[in-house]
């Protein structure tokens, strides 16, 4: 099996299992560690976009949260690949975290009201 194909299994693979610290079910690329990521990132290829997207579905949705809640749109003036940059950044640096970290940090810390 070549290493693409054992990455995308992988991937593949934590794409259907949840887990959560806080006890609440994820589906998605979220629970994909950082360092899968930046490899994903650096073969170019179309899981890397995927895994790209789904980064902007989960903080549109957080964004939504916040705004049933009564806060402004916190994304009105956010550029995608400058977030895009932020999480492939995030994840150099902390490969032992997973993609879901990396846009809660994106959201806490760079996203102003």
């Amino acid at each position: 099996m070549s290493k693409q194909t054992k990455v995308k299994a992988t991937i593949a693979l934590m794409a259907l299992v949840s887990a959560s610290a806080f006890g609440s079910s994820q589906l998605g690329y979220g629970n994909t560690k950082c360092s899968i990521y930046t490899m994903v990132q650096q073969d170019g290829g179309t899981l890397g976009s995927n895994i790209d997207s789904w980064t902007l579905g989960y903080l549109s949705g957080l964004n939504h949260a916040a705004a049933v809640d009564g806060k402004s749109d916190k994304l009105r003036r956010q550029q995608p690949d400058r977030i895009a940059a932020y999480i492939r950044a995030y994840c150099e640096s902390k490969t032992d975290e997973t993609v879901e970290q990396a846009v809660n940090s994106y959201w806490t810390s760079s996203i102003k009201e």
